[in-house]
């Protein structure tokens, strides 16, 4: 049985929650995630999607306000910080808490009325107006997520959004600390892969655990972007061996990419290495599976210069069948990758000599990808 969280049911008032005036509100809440040095008691974590609300859910939210009628409870999290204070987390409610305070900032109006044009008696109805709030005290950080997620459960959260919530884990904290930012391959991820976890999207978090737990397990069926799949493996053990085995491989597949580039005189290429249904995930079915020469690396280089044609991908791959030409299942990948090694000498003549011919002024994201989502797949 799981442990138990400790739960309390109460009741705050607007005032207690954002503040009574534009010039005390910031100390009473915050909603910018990104400003560590605030004071505020009342946060927005990390993990939280960011606001969206616009006037036509604003407007009757301060209308509920000041008719009386009830809102449903805001969630919370408690934590002690060093200093030995209590900080709350918004979990549920961000939505609304923010409205109230971008009320309370003349951002909006209600009635045709900013707050501040509010006589007496209404500023003291919508600052004293009392909102359930449940308050979940000093949870770990895989109940935060948990909670999230179950609060969430009507509102579909992304792979990315869910490996985000485990940032915590030993895989996800090499990852964003480690990995990325290691000196010897920071540049190759901006270069080759751009942002990961970051945005509204956490974008290609999803991609960069699927190779790093693959890479870890030494499983080309963990060569995946699926939470449900992969997400056991998060909390696995990590030593400085296994830790350096990931650098490695990394190093090794930037390298390659590095000199493709290279060869083709390509300063400003399209980051299109980051996808386990493109060459990230071909490779590591490769280098995880297959038994690896060194002659087969010219292969790969010349696959890494090949694909910052946008188009190409797709016609190089076309006789396979549509499951194996995008799917990133273990079989797929397979396919894929012996068709890169073991290409169709005829086929693989009419290609190269439509290689040239090409446009590549296309977009700089592969935005028109059709790649399968994991979780479709069976494999």
């Amino acid at each position: 049985m799981q442990q138990q969280v400790t739960r309390t049911s109460t009741s705050h008032d607007i005032k207690y929650l954002i503040g009574t005036s534009q010039e005390n509100t910031f100390l009473n809440f915050e909603p910018n995630r990104d400003i560590n040095s605030s004071n505020a008691r009342i946060r927005i974590p990390e993990h939280q999607r960011y606001y969206c609300w616009d006037v036509s859910k604003q407007e009757p939210l301060i209308d509920t306000i000041m008719i009386g009628y009830p809102m449903p409870l805001m969630v919370l999290t408690q934590h002690t910080v060093p200093t030995g204070s209590r900080l709350l987390h918004v979990q549920d409610g961000q939505q609304r808490l923010i409205t109230l305070q971008n009320y309370l900032l003349d951002k909006f109006t209600w009635n045709n009325k900013k707050y501040s044009e509010l006589d007496m008696e209404e500023k003291l109805v919508f600052l004293g107006y009392k909102i359930n709030c449940e308050i979940i005290e000093d949870p770990t950080p895989d109940q935060v997520a948990e909670i999230f997620e179950r609060l969430n459960c009507g509102k579909p959260l992304t792979d990315n959004d869910k490996f985000w919530n485990r940032r915590n884990s030993p895989v996800i904290d090499f990852i964003m600390n480690q990995l990325i930012a290691h000196e010897t391959l920071r540049e190759g991820f901006k270069k080759y892969i751009g942002h990961i976890g970051s945005g509204k999207k956490r974008s290609q978090l999803s991609d960069i655990v699927g190779a790093v737990v693959a890479i870890l397990t030494d499983s080309i069926y963990n060569i995946r972007t699926s939470f449900e799949r992969i997400g056991p493996h998060l909390h696995m053990v990590l030593t400085d061996e296994n830790r350096q085995l990931v650098i490695d491989v990394f190093r090794e597949y930037f390298a390659i990419i590095e000199d493709a580039m290279s060869k083709k005189s390509i300063v400003k290429p399209r980051k299109l290495y980051g996808k386990l249904s493109n060459m990230l995930g071909i490779y590591l079915c490769w280098k995880l599976s297959f038994t690896n020469c060194k002659s087969e690396i010219e292969r790969w280089t010349w696959y890494a210069w090949n694909i910052q044609i946008l188009t190409w991908r797709y016609k190089y791959f076309a006789p396979l069948s549509p499951g194996a030409r995008r799917n990133i299942d273990a079989n797929a990948l397979k396919e894929r990758t012996d068709f890169i090694m073991n290409p169709n000498p005829i086929y693989f003549q009419n290609i190269e000599n439509n290689e040239e011919s090409e446009n590549e002024s296309d977009s700089e994201n592969d935005s028109n990808s059709c790649d399968d989502d994991d979780s479709s797949n069976t494999n």
